[in-house]
């Protein structure tokens, strides 16, 4: 083969690679942010230094009141009067929450970092 077509063949893989790894993290953080625990996530940013960055619960709760603070408020005063039909309510917004931060996540720079370490 020659070298421009090898190359171009590493450039696919390695975009498939990082595509495989960006669904791996997504899949990891959903799980982790909706089980209430921290996630820490390593990217580079766009001038190439390394940043750390950690999402847990308190941003969940976080992205639930900004995403629907009268649904929040109603759910949480829910909990003592019909406290299943709360914690449903919660539940989804938690999820609509989730994935919402993991849509603001550097997630495809944390799968580039992960692919430039394992190389």
């Amino acid at each position: 083969m020659p070298k421009s077509l090898m190359q171009h063949q590493r450039e696919i893989d390695r975009s498939s690679d990082i595509e495989l790894d960006m669904e791996r993290i997504e899949q990891d953080m959903r799980e982790i942010l909706l089980a209430g625990d921290e996630f820490p996530l390593t990217y580079r940013n766009q001038s190439g230094i390394r940043c750390y960055a950690t999402y847990d619960r308190d941003d969940v709760i976080n992205a639930m009141i900004e995403l629907d603070a009268d649904t929040h408020n109603r759910a949480v005063m829910m909990t003592r009067t019909d406290p299943i039909e709360a914690a449903k309510i919660l539940t989804q917004l938690m999820a609509r929450a989730v994935e919402q931060i993991i849509g603001l996540a550097p997630i495809r720079e944390a799968a580039e970092f992960q692919e430039d370490i394992a190389a």
